[in-house]
């Protein structure tokens, strides 16, 4: 309510000059990704080839690897951005709704009548922009948010390539995973920890050049994420310091702030069975392995 009062206030314009500061707060916080990236491009190659690998090689390849915790903490500031950008849009076209409802109509009608796949859509971005920024779902496209970190784009690949197991490999590097709890009747994290999801959808939409290797490193991430949580798991003694279960449930809001996957896609790497088992732990006040779980009365009582 408070953004739609604020879009009615300052109107469409006022809008886009808002999505334009927060795309310059975006392009910072990037910068600062890509810098990670690079410089650990050798590590996080290693890491790649071995997070499936034995224990020693897996070990030396996360020990490599170095700032992961400045990594995170911009991480989490682009994907506050690009929620509150989503929200922006979407009150955006709500506020379009009630007062041009025909001009909205008439927006939404055209988006929808060019392909949203690069090779479509990508040769009309000002319409797609438009119609992103009014809140109408134009799949994965968005042409400001890729125009406003072209700058960053690098001709080799690898380096944004590296971008899924950049966060695979942070469950174990990062101490502010320790830190991470699950909040049940919010459906959130305490710390902000969930919108790094929608930083990793973001950047793997836009860096990446293609649809194809866009979804293909938004599967790699699930992949080797899993891989890893499973890992840490399987030695939850040596992990204990991390709440296991609020990381496990965060590949399924991967799921669902992502738009060229789905849950099916996750069920190949975690069962659903895993998640829920998860989600009532903590749901019984068990983040981490060291807690008691609460009497389920007491906890239906409260």
């Amino acid at each position: 309510m408070f953004l739609q009062a604020l879009v009615s206030l300052v109107g469409t314009q006022g809008a886009r000059t808002l999505d334009s500061a927060i795309l310059s707060f975006v392009s910072l916080h990037v910068e600062k990704i890509k810098g990670y990236l690079t410089s650990n491009e050798v590590s996080l190659g290693n890491f790649s080839h071995n997070f499936n690998g034995d224990s020693a090689s897996f070990q030396a390849s996360v020990d490599a690897l170095k700032g992961t915790d400045e990594f995170l903490s911009s991480s989490i500031r682009v994907g506050n951005a690009l929620m509150l950008r989503g929200m922006l849009h979407s009150s955006t076209g709500t506020s379009q709704k009630n007062s041009v409802p025909l001009v909205h109509s008439a927006l939404s009608l055209a988006a929808s009548s060019i392909s949203h796949e690069a090779s479509g859509g990508g040769n009309a971005p000002s319409l797609i922009s438009l119609a992103r920024s009014s809140g109408i779902d134009v799949g994965y496209l968005d042409p400001s948010l890729t125009s406003s970190l072209s700058h960053l784009a690098s001709k080799d690949m690898r380096i944004w390539g590296l971008l899924p197991f950049a966060y695979a490999s942070s469950f174990v590097t990062s101490d502010n995973w320790t830190k991470c709890t699950y909040i049940p009747a919010d459906d959130v994290h305490a710390n902000g920890e969930h919108v790094i999801m929608a930083c990793i959808s973001g950047l793997c939409c836009t860096m990446l050049g293609t649809q194809e290797k866009a979804k293909n490193a938004c599967v790699e991430f699930l992949r080797s994420s899993s891989s890893v949580l499973f890992r840490m798991k399987a030695d939850e003694e040596a992990y204990s310091a991390f709440p296991l279960r609020a990381m496990f449930v965060l590949m399924e809001k991967f799921t669902e702030v992502c738009p060229l996957i789905d849950r099916s896609v996750l069920e190949s790497y975690m069962p659903y069975t895993i998640l829920h088992a998860a989600y009532v732990d903590m749901s019984l006040k068990k983040q981490f392995e060291r807690d008691d779980l609460m009497d389920s009365k007491t906890a239906f009582e409260q």
